[in-house]
């Protein structure tokens, strides 16, 4: 090697060693003991869509019904968080105050978690949070089997087995709500057959519209 090109390298290596151990990694393993960097990592993991690494920051009961929620569901519950209908990349980084601020970047756009000072009240840790620039909220965490893990929304508590039944029934008075309105509509074309035809219709093919370019009295277009 050109000696006078060592003391440039060993230089350059240097400066990269401090650069890349003077960012501060989180443990993405919910073993965190700062609930600020827990919060962090919970938003981060919704920002990537990153399902294990969510889970790892939501208490037993909640990891296990997330995990048991069907694909879509838990799909919802990241999006909700991130304030995103699409996964995005997650930027960390700190006010002058150095508290956390994280940006989940999407095509849609990005949104912006600005995080206040932390309050500690023996295993609980309440954090407030100011969204875009505007309304805030608060974010309640519980100290469980060495970490901080998500508890709360707001004065909402994260209860995932109970949300996961009230999007069930959501889910089944949709699916309810779908088959009265096919019921109206077919009962509408049956009587614009009726009126057409003075009879009821012999089968239900004879209430969809007529062949392309063709009229037909059976097949009247409704």
């Amino acid at each position: 090697m050109n000696s006078r090109r060592f003391p440039r390298v060993v230089c350059l290596a240097a400066c990269a060693s401090v650069f890349f151990f003077s960012i501060p990694v989180a443990a993405q393993d919910g073993h965190e003991t700062d609930p600020a960097a827990s919060l962090a990592a919970v938003l981060t993991a919704a920002c990537r869509g990153n399902e294990t690494q969510f889970a790892n920051y939501l208490t037993v009961d909640n990891a296990s019904a997330f995990r048991a929620l069907p694909s879509d569901q838990r799909t919802a519950v990241l999006r909700r968080l991130a304030l995103s209908e699409h996964t995005g990349r997650p930027l960390l980084s700190s006010d002058d105050r150095n508290h956390t601020v994280l940006r989940c970047t999407t095509p849609g756009g990005t949104a912006e978690f600005r995080f206040g000072e932390a309050h500690l009240r023996e295993n609980l840790a309440f954090i407030p949070v100011a969204v875009n620039n505007g309304e805030s909220s608060q974010f309640g965490l519980v100290r469980e089997n060495g970490g901080w893990r998500l508890l709360s929304l707001g004065l909402v508590l994260l209860d995932l087995p109970q949300l996961s039944k009230q999007w069930a029934a959501s889910d089944l008075a949709a699916r309810e709500d779908a088959a009265v309105s096919d019921l109206h509509s077919l009962n509408e074309a049956v009587q614009t057959y009726r009126r057409a035809f003075g009879r009821l219709p012999d089968s239900l093919a004879q209430l969809g519209p007529a062949p392309k370019d063709q009229v037909s009295l059976d097949q009247p277009i409704l």
